[in-house]
């Protein structure tokens, strides 16, 4: 379903690629103060120090911020060796490498060719986007795809630089490159191309010499999508790239818009799984509180007079427009109502949509009519809608219809004499302990197929990529194991010898192919920034060091612990921000949700944030009241 949704929202962002590159480069960081990038990239006491930003570029940084990338990017223009045209390296091995890009696949010796020849480039000139690009897509063809996440993660930090320095459509607001061959590659990576240009040059003293040089280009055009045809192809084939920014903002619009959007046949079935659960909630809009009150009514109505309702709250349904054909459609989905009555109900909430849709069985139909059903939708599901109570409109309705099958003389004419299959069995013949066992081996089970399922699709990934998407399983098992009587260890222990596995064997350099050295934990502190030895101290990241003897590689691996309170920094991005403070700003009220407040502080950088949270209405008793009331006077009327 995620995959699904991602694709959607890269159609949509197809469809409005104007809008899009309008919002694209909403940043913190804005355009760049070269003045200022100068001065602190030269000053050796500086943070940003263009040599200390370099190491921490190349050393696989995990806690470099939009700050540190802007300065180290621009930075570039300042340093000794800075050239804006400066010569290609290897040009010969780049001729030879040129007709490989026209394949659609290459071999593991071509992958290699291409691989060091990005090296070779960005060793000369770090900032390279093309040999980033390239590096990036043969660590994912070889299935280093730890790798490759280290590396795009640095691919999309430069481009939110980029990105950030204007917006392109004019010259006040022009993008900052500096490179020009940086221009061609923004351009390509972002999957938009030149309608109508012009190119300004930027002229600064440079520290070291007398003359003007050419510092910086500033990229200024309209821009507009390429036909599918003639789209700027890639090292990735046909799939084209926008900048970080786009994507981020974009994707996370068109996912929360298409989120939830049911068909009938993608609502939960939750009285199938329980028999005891007749609310289809799945977007969380009735409470907790609500959900049970209302599960007790529906569940006395089926048990007294064979009733089989369920009500369904939704956000959002395919065909907003004909919310009564949907009903339709999932009562009959369903297959509500007895055989021989047809007295099944339905109650559908479309809560965006504001659709509310009471569907009942014809064998309900004398007692539910058209005109009934709409007199409840209006006097009492509606004015508590517009309140945003939802739980009081939804709990009410149900007393009221309950109170209206209660009849005894119209009970007659819907109540089913056939079985009922959902309270067949109801004794049990198995003992507690029998029960537990039984559940703890079907619970073994299930963890076993997870595991499996889980494995089968991380196997064809690098070790450690498998380790952090199976490594969320380990805390459960291990619960799960302990109150399970250790019934549930034939899951739990090939989870941990494959997780030990893939964290600690030998592995082979990305660069020369020879066996790497893990470091141990005594020495590899040596190896970490500030921040990364911190982050090992309080527990909240533990990094696993590994060297290449014979090539000095050095790839440090980050394992963030599922259990630490550290989270991230907002400011540093080290995980050391632990909460200082937590406190409601505003109260929940019955007809209102409440507001709260937690207060982070870092450890690392100091930095203190508040980060709000709303907390959900406090239910209302009366209505719940009201309606065991009613449903309980129904019950002593039929006996």
């Amino acid at each position: 379903m995620k995959h699904i949704l991602f694709a959607l929202s890269l159609i949509l962002l197809a469809a409005c690629p104007d809008a899009a590159a309008r919002r694209a480069v909403k940043s913190s960081l804005g355009r760049p103060d070269l003045e200022a990038i100068q001065k602190a990239s030269t000053d050796e006491t500086s943070k940003y120090y263009y040599p200390k930003l370099l190491r921490q570029f190349m050393a696989n940084d995990t806690v470099m911020t939009d700050e540190d990338f802007q300065y180290f990017y621009y930075g570039t223009l300042f340093q000794e060796d800075y050239d804006p045209y400066r010569p290609q390296v290897n040009p010969e091995m780049q001729a030879t490498l040129a007709p490989l890009f026209n394949k659609k696949e290459w071999s593991r010796a071509e992958r290699k060719q291409i691989l060091d020849f990005a090296m070779e480039c960005l060793a000369d000139n770090p900032v390279n986007l093309r040999q980033l690009t390239n590096r990036i897509f043969v660590y994912e063809q070889n299935g280093k795809f730890d790798l490759a996440k280290i590396w795009q993660n640095k691919l999309n930090h430069l481009l939110l630089v980029i990105a950030s320095s204007g917006t392109g459509a004019d010259p006040e607001n022009a993008w900052t490159v500096v490179y020009p061959q940086d221009e061609y590659d923004f351009l390509n990576l972002s999957g938009i191309t030149v309608k109508e240009a012009k190119f300004a040059a930027v002229l600064r003293l440079h520290p070291r010499q007398s003359q003007n040089r050419l510092v910086a280009r500033r990229l200024l055009f309209q821009h507009r999508r390429a036909p599918p045809s003639v789209l700027p192809q890639t090292p990735f084939g046909t799939m084209n790239l926008r900048t970080l920014a786009v994507t981020l903002v974009t994707a996370v619009a068109c996912l929360a818009a298409a989120a939830g959007v049911y068909t009938p046949a993608s609502v939960p079935d939750v009285h199938r799984a329980d028999r005891r659960d007749y609310v289809a909630n799945p977007d969380g809009i009735l409470s907790a509180q609500a959900v049970g009150a209302i599960n007790t009514a529906l569940d006395t109505l089926r048990r007294s007079l064979t009733v089989e309702p369920m009500v369904v709250a939704v956000d959002n349904i395919e065909d907003p427009e004909d919310a009564s054909q949907f009903a339709t459609d999932l009562f009959e989905l369903w297959g509500l109502g007895k055989a021989d009555r047809d007295n099944g109900l339905l109650i559908l909430i479309v809560k965006d949509q504001r659709k509310v849709t009471i569907r009942p069985g014809y064998g309900l139909e004398g007692v539910l009519p058209d005109i009934t059903c709409g007199r409840i939708i209006r006097e009492v599901m509606a004015p508590a809608f517009r309140d945003g109570d939802y739980d009081a409109g939804t709990v009410r309705a149900v007393a009221t219809v309950a109170s209206l099958l209660s009849d005894p003389v119209a009970a007659e004419e819907y109540r089913s004499t056939a079985a009922d299959a959902d309270f067949a069995g109801d004794e049990d013949d198995l003992s507690p302990f029998g029960i537990f066992l039984v559940v703890a081996s079907m619970v073994a089970v299930v963890m076993l197929l997870i595991f499996l399922l889980e494995y089968a699709a991380v196997r064809n990934r690098d070790d450690y990529d498998k380790y952090r998407t199976l490594v969320k399983l380990k805390h459960i098992y291990l619960a799960l194991t302990l109150f399970g009587l250790f019934i549930p260890a034939i899951a739990t222990i090939p989870l941990l010898l494959c997780l030990n596995h893939w964290r600690n064997h030998a592995r082979n350099c990305p660069n020369c192919s020879a066996r790497m050295k893990k470091v141990d934990e005594v020495h590899d502190n040596a190896y970490l920034t500030p921040s990364q030895d911190l982050e090992e101290r309080i527990g909240s990241v533990d990094y696993d060091v590994w060297l290449c003897p014979q090539c000095g590689e050095t790839d440090i691996l980050p394992y963030a612990s599922q259990s630490s309170p550290y989270v991230e920094c907002d400011n540093c991005h080290a995980r050391t921000a632990r909460l200082v403070r937590d406190r409601i700003v505003v109260r929940p009220t019955t007809r209102s949700q409440g507001r709260g407040v937690r207060e982070y502080e870092c450890l690392n950088c100091h930095h203190r944030n508040d980060r709000y949270y709303d907390i959900p209405k406090e239910p209302d008793p009366m209505a719940a009241v009201a309606a065991g009331a009613v449903i309980g006077a129904a019950a002593s009327r039929r006996s």
